[in-house]
């Protein structure tokens, strides 16, 4: 009997301990079923995290290129902004340097201008000087040429006709290219008490001249002879002369490239100095003709 207790305890343990083997044998493998599941779940979240992870690495670099760009054209920016400044700078220099310039050329100018009034006063004296000595020294050579209307000098006939004939040639001549020509002189000779013959050639600067025009020309030589209506005296052409050279008076005989013709010295003018004639003319488009002549002096002065 005790025998049979025992085995049936025994059995009694045996199954007892297989179903708490089989129970804990379920439990297991619920269990690790559990942790299969949950590490997938995890493996699944990490490859996830993996997978941003690469993504924000791949967006990172992305970035530090995009960065990189950002930062080369901050750089090129900085130089562009130097440059300019430097340009900028430049431009102010050149701005100061050119205002310098303007207020130097103002201040020329302002002295240009004070020396051109001062000159413009200046000349404008000179000139009212100059025509209150014309006007004198006419005067005086009028009251001079009336004192000495009966001392004319006594020409050679012959010299005198031929002289004349020439010169009435000539007059002829030129009626023909101007529209009118006087041929007749003023009625007042010249008497002189001596007769000075000379016969001394000259090489001389030949110009012409109008009796009137707009710079003040009177119509009356320097000798008081009334010339508006006239070239001629006594049938001699009139001429211009620096006394010093031929003086006032003086009969001479004018050679040129297109004739020769007799003159009397009865003008002067401030610009015929040195070996230069002016010759009276009637034709205005003459005024600006000059050439080379040869002038003989038939007799010095009065």
């Amino acid at each position: 009997m005790g025998k049979v207790r025992w085995l049936t305890t025994a059995v009694v343990l045996l199954v007892i301990a297989l179903g708490l083997s089989i129970g804990a044998g379920l439990q297991v493998k619920k269990v690790n079923s559990e942790l299969m599941q949950e590490v997938k779940t995890k493996e699944t979240v990490l490859q996830d995290k993996e997978n941003t992870i690469n993504k924000l690495s791949s967006d990172l670099k992305v970035k530090s290129k995009e960065t990189e760009k950002l930062k080369s054209v901050v750089k090129e920016n900085e130089k562009s902004i130097l440059t300019k400044d430097k340009m900028i700078k430049e431009l102010k220099a050149e701005k100061k340097a050119q205002a310098k310039k303007i207020n130097s050329l103002e201040e020329i100018n302002s002295t240009l201008k004070k020396n051109y009034e001062q000159l413009k006063a200046e000349k404008a004296e000179k000139a009212k000087n100059a025509k209150i000595a014309l006007k004198k020294k006419q005067e005086e050579a009028k009251a001079q040429a009336e004192k000495q209307v009966h001392k004319a000098p006594q020409v050679h006939k012959a010299t005198k006709v031929v002289a004349k004939k020439e010169d009435k040639q000539k007059a002829i001549k030129k009626t023909s290219n101007h529209s009118t020509i006087s041929t007749q002189s003023v009625k007042k000779p010249i008497k002189s008490s001596s007769n000075k013959t000379s016969g001394r050639t000259l090489n001389v600067f030949a110009t012409h001249y109008i009796a009137l025009c707009d710079s003040g020309c009177s119509g009356i030589t320097a000798t008081g002879v009334d010339v508006r209506n006239t070239m001629y005296y006594n049938g001699m052409r009139i001429i211009a002369v620096d006394p010093s050279v031929i003086p006032l008076y003086s009969l001479v005989k004018v050679q040129t490239p297109n004739g020769t013709f007799n003159a009397i010295a009865l003008d002067t003018g401030g610009a015929i100095i040195g070996n230069h004639i002016d010759i009276l003319t009637d034709d205005s488009s003459q005024k600006n003709i000059s050439f080379q002549a040869t002038v003989t002096v038939l007799r010095e002065g009065k």
